[in-house]
């Protein structure tokens, strides 16, 4: 599969997510410290994911509730989301995103 194929999907999901009230606000992405995407566009936040192998993406919503999903590169787009907060309606809202869907 190929990187770019990935990136599609991140971009797609994330996109997905905005409507839904869910807004990437911090990378962390195995460096000392977080990441600040609250400025970033959502390509933006794809190329700093896709900037490393393993990361943690944590998103946002208007209750400042904060869910993450684990995102592992080098597989396939359905399973790029290797982990993911199952809480607050985010795992509905990653299932009305597609996040594992081909």
């Amino acid at each position: 599969m190929s990187i770019q194929q990935e990136k599609a999907a991140l971009a797609r999901i994330i996109t997905a997510l905005l409507p839904l009230g869910w807004e990437p606000c911090k990378l962390d992405d195995g460096g000392d410290d977080l990441i600040d995407l609250s400025h970033m566009d959502t390509e933006d936040v794809v190329e700093n994911c896709a900037a490393v192998d393993m990361c943690h993406l944590h998103f946002r919503d208007e209750a400042c509730r904060v869910a993450t999903v684990v995102i592992i590169w080098g597989n396939s787009p359905e399973e790029l989301i290797a982990d993911a907060t199952m809480s607050h309606g985010f795992d509905e809202a990653l299932e009305q995103a597609g996040a594992w869907q081909e």
